[in-house]
């Protein structure tokens, strides 16, 4: 809340990885569209292998379709080492199907593709 009220008087906004789903929150709350689309712009900027799983469920929460196209995007070109990451097992069924309907480009071939999914299956098969 201090950092829209911050925000409100002085157009300036510090966001850090800590703070942002917070302030995206409260911003959500109250439609600060501004502080919605800066803390949208400061994740896109902020996207790797061991958080674009928690940016992907943020952007579906608060319906952020720039960022959501993003961080697929990004998990699409990095597919084969995000694959071999924890990360990659946290992807809720939902989250993989969106994985795969995206046309992005991915940085590895067809049977590739198959042997991570087969892979995401089987893990979360024997995990349940």
């Amino acid at each position: 809340f201090h950092q829209l009220l911050e925000y409100a008087y002085t157009t300036r906004l510090a966001l850090n990885l800590a703070n942002v789903q917070d302030v995206l929150e409260a911003a959500s709350h109250v439609q600060m569209v501004a502080v919605i689309q800066a803390c949208s712009n400061y994740l896109q900027s902020q996207i790797d292998i061991d958080n674009c799983v928690d940016i992907a469920t943020i952007a579906e929460t608060y319906s952020l379709t720039q960022l959501r196209m993003k961080v697929y995007r990004f998990m699409s070109g990095h597919l084969q080492e995000f694959s071999n990451s924890t990360e990659f097992y946290r992807l809720t069924p939902q989250q993989l199907e969106n994985l795969l309907a995206y046309d992005f480009p991915v940085d590895c071939s067809e049977a590739d593709v198959l042997r991570i999914v087969l892979a995401w299956f089987f893990h979360v098969d024997t995990n349940e």
